[in-house]
């Protein structure tokens, strides 16, 4: 249990002590304890109003009236009927006041809440088109690579040191790159780059997308984060057949893995910062691909996440809680090309930032006006 929950749990259990004590044996320490009840219960109100809880918020509102009212209800019933009629009009109004502050502020940030979705399903799409352009992008670099005839004469005549210079040049023109490697039929490393020695070592003829790409001879793309090798634990990989250009046979295997970091910064690009936005991507397993926190790629999205609800949806849109614990509005997207979850996601409180000031100041003044009408009345009643 954290401290402020801690706190406000021995606020109320204080709060039912001196409400039992004043019942039982002082009444007017009773009335002092239900006034100031019914102004905490009014600021909590307004705590509820500015967390988006609009029903929560008016409904202890009229509990914080009531208990403002009640410690002069005594004094009120004793008084002449016009007394009483002015009562019941002034508290009249101040619920009025406050309710409709209430509804005014929550039309407002429904008003925000549905253009805050609006353009945060357009950052989904924004970003979902981002990532399957980088992969795009990559598998035609790939292929143009195993096109080109200087290369794949390199690689038949086994040229090892032009192979590893050609190899060097793409992965330096391609930022989203981790590694780029060539194998051969039996699944030996002929080249990568950058060098690794536990990648150069390793035997690829038993990895899952070496034998769909030889055995289909067609493309393999990574549904889910996966390893590569002994050296990439988080790999998204990118595959295709190199073929002979005279003869058309099967040299091997050209192998691109994207580097996870370099997607999540290109998403996060998409997201505004100032705002607090972020995107993530979830594999078809629903492991994250892509990840703000890289150090989250290949782990479960959890059931405490929103992310859990919607990532297996075409498209989707929710409210609920983030990796952090923020009450956040999501919107996803699923890539059919890819089969990856696009998810953006924003904090309410931040969404909402254009009216929370105002909502506290206009409570704020109304408390006080509230406040003063009371005890202005009270001093005309004790002047009689």
């Amino acid at each position: 249990i954290d401290g402020a929950s801690f706190l406000f749990s021995m606020l109320m259990i204080a709060v039912v002590v001196m409400t039992l004590y004043g019942y039982l044996w002082n009444k007017t320490f009773l009335k002092v304890v239900l006034g100031l009840s019914g102004i905490l219960l009014v600021l909590m109100s307004i705590y509820y109003a500015t967390a988006g809880y609009w029903a929560r918020a008016f409904f202890v509102l009229i509990a914080g009236i009531v208990g403002m009212i009640l410690p002069f209800w005594e004094r009120f019933k004793r008084k002449t009927e016009e007394d009483r009629s002015l009562v019941f009009r002034m508290f009249g109004t101040i619920l009025m006041a406050f309710a409709l502050a209430v509804l005014v502020i929550g039309a407002v940030q429904t008003i925000l809440i549905n253009n805050g979705r609006d353009n945060l399903y357009e950052k989904t799409e924004q970003a979902r088109i981002s990532i399957e352009n980088d992969v795009d992008d990559a598998l035609i670099s790939l292929e143009g690579l195993m096109e080109n005839v200087i290369v794949n004469n390199a690689i038949k005549m086994e040229r090892t040191s032009d192979v590893d210079d050609i190899l060097m040049t793409t992965f330096k023109n391609h930022r989203s790159f981790d590694s780029i490697t060539m194998l051969s039929l039996d699944g030996a490393v002929v080249a990568t780059y950058p060098f690794s020695e536990e990648v150069s070592n390793y035997n690829f003829a038993t990895e899952s997308f070496f034998e769909e790409t030889i055995a289909g001879q067609k493309t393999y793309i990574s549904r889910q984060v996966e390893q590569f090798g002994a050296g990439i634990d988080k790999a998204i990989v990118i595959a295709i057949p190199t073929i002979d250009l005279k003869t058309g046979k099967m040299m091997g295997v050209a192998v691109v893995c994207l580097s996870a970091e370099y997607l999540s910064d290109r998403m996060q690009l998409v997201a505004v910062s100032s705002e607090e936005q972020s995107v993530t991507v979830v594999d078809s397993e629903g492991k994250w691909i892509v990840h703000p926190e890289t150090e989250a790629v290949g782990a479960w999205v959890t059931e405490a996440d929103a992310t859990f609800d919607l990532w297996k949806m075409d498209t989707g849109i929710a409210q609920g809680y983030d990796r952090e614990g923020r009450f956040s509005l999501f919107t996803e997207q699923k890539s059919k090309k890819l089969d990856w979850a696009v998810v953006a996601s924003q904090p309410l409180s931040t969404m909402l930032d254009v009216s929370k000031s105002g909502l506290v100041t206009v409570l704020f003044m109304l408390l006080v006006a509230a406040v003063t009408v009371v005890v202005s009345y009270i001093s005309r009643v004790e002047r009689k």
